[in-house]
């Protein structure tokens, strides 16, 4: 680890405040803490899970536990979230954004 004085200070007294004798340890209990802390920021909310028959499923974080929504496009091209009864919610927004979906839904056409 290549720090300058005043960081190296830095980096023992959170070693001493946690406790710790091993650096790697300091990393990790600090990388565990700003993940904890920024989660909702770095975790995408809506996640591609599977592309079936039916159309895709989108695995939504927002819901605890997290949650499978079917997003099912129709023979004339349109979509239906199971979940929302809007043809412009998130999910098929979101649906609509995966270029399998975009491909295999230009090929219906």
């Amino acid at each position: 680890m290549d720090l300058d004085g005043v960081e190296a200070e830095h980096f023992k007294f959170i070693k001493r405040f946690l406790g710790v004798k091993n650096d790697t340890e300091v990393v990790r209990v600090l990388l565990r803490q700003y993940w904890r802390q920024h989660k909702e920021e770095l975790e995408p909310s809506l996640q591609h899970f599977n592309l079936n028959e039916e159309g895709v499923m989108i695995l939504d974080h927002s819901f605890t536990p997290p949650r499978i929504i079917q997003v099912s496009f129709t023979p004339d091209g349109t979509a239906e979230c199971e979940l929302c009864d809007s043809p412009t919610c998130r999910h098929i927004q979101f649906a609509l954004s995966i270029p399998e979906v975009t491909e295999i839904l230009s090929k219906r056409r």
